[in-house]
């Protein structure tokens, strides 16, 4: 309980400044009357997009979760996954822990073999997030004065010693050898314990399942679909970056295109990991650093767009919560009837 109360407080303080950063040289009398010229053409696609993402979010991670002789229900999944997004609003990074807990008491599995899967799936969209922002870094924002825009002159000073060639490929064979060797150790690990996990502790068998869903990724069996299932995910984060541009006619004024939601997209996730509540003031500010930085958009209608964005993904997130969970109860009555 005290440690929730602490990531609520640490949360809100981070938030709370990014929102300082974001509102900070923006005109509010300005970024009050764009709200009044908002196109919403776009709401739709939008919503229809953005619900897609979850799907296809619950999908892959259902994949990771093959090894069970019955994958756990679709709904079940699907469900969590929408609950495990809406409590991140309240208390950062614990909706993992609450959809993993949430499919484990509706498939009467291993909670901490499900949050192994949860941490692995993290994983992969973390690798994935850092490759589309080195691509959108090398190719748009090449000079150091825009990267100290986006980022601050700290980050930019200590990303420095990466400038060199001989440092980055050093870097980069070094991550690679690193997540070679620990999941050689993983693995190696897991044999250990299974080998005793007759007459462990409860503690000790807990761990032996938390590493058993973390390298679950070994029992895919369709690999094509899991990329898939991850590009498409991906795909639908930026035409959610995309398809409000024209809410705010960014692409007849501004030129924006869809390389430029592309950029958006990668740069906004980096709010999104931070430790903030759903988000909230840390993707605010990625976002509209963004377009002001490297599309020239004014940073009150970037700071709208956000706002805009933001709330229509939330609006999406409780919406779809609220249809999945209620489905999901009367499903399961209905089923305990029989």
């Amino acid at each position: 309980m005290k440690r929730n109360a602490l990531n609520i407080i640490f949360g809100v303080v981070i938030g709370a400044l990014f929102i300082w950063l974001s509102l900070r040289n923006v005109a509010i009398d300005e970024f009050v009357d764009i709200f009044g010229e908002i196109r919403l053409g776009w709401v739709f696609p939008y919503l229809f997009i953005a619900f897609g993402s979850i799907v296809l979010r619950a999908e892959r991670w259902r994949l990771l979760m093959q090894k069970e002789e019955m994958p756990p229900g679709r709904l079940n999944v699907n469900s969590a996954v929408a609950l495990g997004m809406m409590v991140n609003y309240a208390i950062p990074r614990l909706g993992e822990v609450s959809r993993a807990a949430y499919v484990a008491r509706k498939e009467k599995i291993s909670t901490s073999n499900i949050f192994g899967t949860v941490v692995l799936e993290r994983i992969v969209d973390l690798v994935t997030m850092m490759l589309l922002l080195l691509i959108v870094l090398l190719f748009t924002a090449t000079d150091s004065q825009t990267l100290r825009s986006l980022f601050g002159d700290e980050t930019v000073n200590l990303l420095r010693i990466f400038y060199d060639p001989v440092n980055a490929i050093l870097l980069l064979t070094g991550l690679i050898i690193s997540l070679l060797f620990g999941y050689r150790i993983l693995k190696h690990l897991l044999s250990a314990a299974n080998r005793e996990k007759a007459r462990s502790s409860r503690f000790r068998s807990l761990i032996v399942t938390f590493v058993e869903g973390l390298i679950s990724i070994r029992y895919i069996k369709n690999w094509p679909w899991f990329l898939l299932l991850t590009a498409l995910m991906w795909l639908c984060y930026i035409l959610m970056s995309y398809l409000p541009f024209f809410a705010f006619s960014l692409p007849g004024i501004y030129g924006l295109g869809f390389g430029d939601a592309i950029a958006v997209t990668a740069i906004a996730s980096i709010g999104v990991v931070l430790p903030s509540p759903g988000g909230i003031g840390t993707y605010h500010y990625f976002v509209k650093q963004t377009l002001l930085v490297l599309c020239a958009v004014p940073a009150a209608t970037g700071l709208a767009y956000a706002v805009v964005t933001h709330g229509a993904m939330m609006i999406v997130i409780f919406t779809t919560s609220m249809i999945l969970l209620v489905a999901n109860q009367v499903v399961g009555r209905r089923k305990r009837a029989v």
